[in-house]
């Protein structure tokens, strides 16, 4: 497939990153110094529809918009918010490049086949980008200059060179990414269409103008190599995201979680790997941080599915005062194990359930509240079983084989009720006298006992025992389903 390039521009990034959520927003702009006095760097469509321009004097937009909400611009954070775009951007191409402050460059014509067509690809790209609650313009073309150009010039998409020179001859040479003292040089000399430009002899040309007039133009009509630096995602993700204003609920923090679920989601996606455990902290003015541990039964890459844990957890989190800022940090990522299905039937389909239920049943009530149950090699009751809240040790191993046991333990035992009929026993368990720990942590008792299996006149069946020392007494400890 020749290359095709895919040009992200998202020219208000830092405000509609810190917004919080993806609808419309009121009047805001970036401001900048220079000198004494303050600019507009970039305002977002609200601002632009009611006559807020970059470039424009803080006073002057301030006359226009007294509402207009000033924030000041942070290079620094917005280099920060284009490589967190980039991670998002990653599960469409491996091969991709920043162009700062507010773009990315995608090789997307290796990817048409994972996507299906062009058209599913750029949907997908889109919608992402919308639900995250970014603005942006596509530019498509065979080379990273022309796909550049066309976001700046609103072009067409363009998916071969032969059509590129068709379209580049149209465009004015002022809108070509030249040096000011060759576009003037080229004002001078009449030259006011690229196609003018593009008839000139080469030899001539490059006699005439400074040579990187010449290797521009070959780079943007694909007729020169131009290598382009590759973002690489870090082996860890750790990513933060400044909120504009402070929240003091947790369902209005659902918006900002999903954005940086979303940037993991897609790079779990583009790695094909999941995670088993995710950091959220989230940064109070004055208050230490507070801080969730969002744990699932098994790696998972499935961005849906963490981020619906992470939000059952988040609601059940008493904020100790607004939240500024939240970080989501994973140190690893682990290995997602594919079922494989028949033709009719889904045999992993079930098990996938399960643990689905588990984890939103824990992150709802509590990480100790639901736990797995593993056997231990104990004939004590008490101390026969113990709770895991990852998949047991011995998941894979023989379980232990005993009697007949009641899931409904009674402790500690009772009095047995009069009437009862023995339906089987006795079982003799004698052990305990050496000391040791229930799986809780009390002391397990020393036992001496004789145990039946029993049942009353409505068939209720219980398990009972007598005591070695005490034979003449009867006691209910458990009682079978």
């Amino acid at each position: 497939m020749p290359a095709l390039w895919l040009c992200l521009s998202t020219p208000t990034l830092l405000l509609d990153t810190l917004a919080s959520d993806a609808g419309d927003q009121p009047a805001r702009a970036l401001v900048e110094h220079h000198g004494p006095r303050r600019w507009v760097h970039s305002a977002n469509r609200e601002a632009r529809e009611v006559g807020v321009r970059t470039g424009q004097a803080v006073s002057t937009a301030l006359a226009r918009v007294p509402h207009l909400q000033l924030i000041a611009h942070d290079a620094e954070r917005e280099r920060q918010q284009l490589e967190g775009l980039a991670l998002w951007a990653w599960q469409f191409s491996s091969q991709l490049s920043l162009l700062p402050p507010t773009a990315l460059l995608l090789e997307v014509g290796g990817s048409l086949k994972l996507f299906g067509d062009l058209d599913r690809l750029l949907a997908a790209v889109s919608s992402g980008l919308e639900a995250l609650g970014y603005r942006h313009r596509c530019g498509l073309a065979p080379t990273p200059l022309a796909a550049r150009l066309a976001v700046r010039c609103d072009l067409p998409p363009v998916l071969d060179a032969a059509a590129l020179d068709t379209v580049l001859s149209a465009l004015p040479v002022q809108q070509l990414d030249l040096p000011t003292a060759t576009l003037r040089a080229l004002q001078q000399c009449g030259i006011r269409q690229t196609g003018a430009l593009l008839a000139l002899p080469r030899d001539a040309l490059a006699r005439r103008f400074d040579p990187a007039c010449c290797d521009y133009l070959d780079r943007l009509r694909g007729q020169a190599a131009d290598p382009r630096p590759r973002f690489s995602p870090p082996r860890r993700f750790d990513q933060r995201l400044d909120l504009l204003q402070e929240i003091d609920n947790t369902a209005a923090l659902g918006f900002p979680l999903k954005r940086l679920v979303d940037t993991l989601g897609a790079q779990l996606t583009g790695r094909d790997c999941g995670v088993s455990s995710v950091r959220l902290t989230l940064g109070h003015p004055r208050e230490p941080d507070s801080e969730l541990h969002v744990r699932l039964l098994e790696a998972s890459g499935n961005a849906t599915h963490l981020l619906h844990v992470a939000r059952t957890q988040l609601e059940q989190l008493q904020l100790p005062e607004p939240v500024r800022a939240l970080r989501l940090r994973c140190d690893r990522f682990e290995a997602v194990a594919r079922g494989g299905d028949d033709l009719f039937h889904h045999p992993g389909r079930s098990a996938v359930e399960r643990r689905s239920a588990i984890e939103h049943l824990r992150a709802r009530l509590g990480e100790d509240a639901v736990y797995q149950v593993e056997t231990v090699d104990d004939n004590r009751p008490e101390c026969a079983w113990r709770a895991h809240l990852d998949n047991p040790a011995s998941a894979g191993a023989e379980p232990v084989r005993w009697p007949p046991r009641p899931l409904w333990l009674i402790d500690p035992p009772e009095p047995a009720p009069a009437g009862l009929t023995l339906e089987s026993g006795p079982e003799r368990l004698e052990s305990g006298w050496w000391g040791g720990q229930c799986q809780d942590g009390r002391p397990a008792p020393d036992m001496r006992r004789d145990y039946y299996i029993a049942h009353d006149s409505t068939g209720l069946r219980y398990w009972v025992f007598q005591r070695r020392d005490a034979p003449r007494d009867w006691y209910v400890h458990g009682r079978f389903g």
